[in-house]
């Protein structure tokens, strides 16, 4: 999603991938920008700073499991859906959009065309996620919905606004190598090897407040080449890896080792290719434009995140706690106490997720008319592919009994549930899935060579 996760993964990504010219957005930037200002013989060392405002706009479906019975006689709904036999099918439930605007702050100091040490610090200035029900669905009756029911208890009120976040996100600390460079030695193509570390310094984001960080170490790796053929064109290619740790103060907690089978995020691997096209450059005083066309591959092992139904399942008012009208449906099977309430355990918005892919491509601008100072621009689409939102595993079978079931007190009497499993969206028939995520971004930015 793009969640402020997404976001600030993207942010750190690229900050390690980029050197002295291009802003984090421009993450096609892989290798030659560290050089892209000449430097005199005896300019040992140099200091970019850098501003972009960035807006991002994310819609897309999310649908939820149904049992469709073919011979069930009290509806028409079977004959209709699944003649030829009963299954469980993918029903248009919700629809998702989030709007981000965000602007990034970013110093890279480098020495001596070899190296560089960059730190950023993403300001969120507006992230609201808004959920609505999908064409078809509820708001006459509610009859077909199945969140938020006119009937039954709802899992979460629909539509749901969403916070308005802002505030300061997770700064990013990267540096860069190039063992090998072009702006060194026109006669070899560039190589740049990036190391990077996100640290948590944003405030925890909750359902219940304002903020944006997520509370999550991040390590990122990247290796990119790039060769200049002609003057006026530069391919690239690039890849790399982003591994993280949540923090004690992160939502991602490991209640029991023994059968809670995810706890933090999944790690990430990406690759990505692209073209540099040179229209305009006057070497002599050092001003001209850059083309960036360029195309990404991110793949997200299976692991626990902020996704779109966040804030809504996090926040919804089902609530075990509450004196009047308890309601059991985010609470986790498990059945274990929370202390702060002395009730079952209920879900903080954080869900287990499957594995998926982002695709994304971009067109970037550069226009240098001195060489202290540049304009950038880029225009890029997203597609987050269909995944599964809620898929929790029920637990681990300790015992190893001949039932192979996960169990409330096995033959030792210990409890084999997963204590983040909740059967009510996360069992097989019932889960959440998203049908496809579109992001839209525009950046626009600044940048000052001191």
């Amino acid at each position: 999603m793009m969640t402020p996760h997404s976001t600030l993964k993207r942010l750190a990504l690229a900050l390690i991938l980029v050197a002295f010219i291009a802003p984090s957005v421009l993450s096609a930037q892989v290798t030659h920008i560290i050089d892209s200002h000449p430097k005199d013989d005896d300019d040992v060392v140099d200091v970019t700073l850098t501003a972009d405002w960035e807006m991002r706009l994310r819609s897309g479906k999310i649908l939820r499991e149904f049992r469709c019975l073919a011979h069930d006689t009290s509806t028409a709904t079977g004959q209709t859906l699944c003649p030829n036999g009963s299954g469980i099918l993918d029903a248009r439930e919700l629809v998702a959009n989030r709007h981000i605007q965000q602007l990034n702050v970013q110093a890279v100091i480098g020495f001596w065309r070899n190296a560089q040490l960059g730190v950023s610090l993403p300001v969120v200035l507006f992230d609201q996620t808004e959920l609505g029900f999908d064409t078809g669905v509820g708001y006459t009756g509610r009859d077909n919905s199945t969140v938020d029911p006119y009937t039954q208890p709802s899992l979460f009120p629909v539509p749901d606004e969403g916070t308005v976040r802002s505030g300061l996100g997770d700064m990013s600390i990267t540096t860069r190598f190039t063992p090998l460079s072009f702006a060194r030695d026109a006669t070899r193509a560039t190589w740049a090897l990036d190391f990077g570390l996100t640290i948590p310094t944003g405030v925890v984001k909750e359902a219940s407040n304002k903020a944006v960080g997520e509370g999550l170490w991040g390590i990122h790796v990247a290796t990119a080449v790039s060769s200049r053929p002609t003057r006026w064109v530069e391919p690239y290619f690039q890849a790399g890896a982003k591994l993280v740790v949540p923090s004690e103060d992160s939502l991602f907690k490991n209640y029991n080792s023994e059968t809670q089978t995810l706890v933090s995020p999944g790690h990430v691997i990406h690759a990505s290719a692209g073209l540099e096209l040179m229209p305009y450059e006057d070497r002599r005083l050092k001003r001209g434009v850059t083309i960036d066309i360029g195309g990404r591959l991110d793949f997200h092992f299976e692991g626990r995140e902020y996704t779109d139904l966040f804030e809504a399942l996090g926040g919804s008012p089902c609530d075990p706690k509450d004196p009047i009208a308890s309601c059991e449906l985010t609470t986790f099977d498990r059945g274990d106490i929370d202390p702060a309430t002395g009730r079952r355990m209920k879900t903080n918005g954080i869900t287990d997720v499957e594995q998926y892919a982002n695709l994304s491509t971009w067109l970037g601008v550069r226009y240098q008319p001195i060489p202290e100072f540049q304009l950038l621009a880029r225009f890029a689409v997203e597609n987050e592919l269909p995944h599964f939102l809620t898929t929790a595993d029920a637990g681990r079978d300790l015992d190893k009994a001949l039932d192979n079931a996960v169990e409330q007190s096995n033959s030792f009497g210990v409890n084999e549930f997963n204590p983040v499993y909740n059967e009510v969206y996360d069992a097989l028939g019932s889960r959440f899935r998203s049908g496809g995520m579109i992001t839209y971004l525009v950046t626009v930015g600044m940048q000052g060579r001191f």
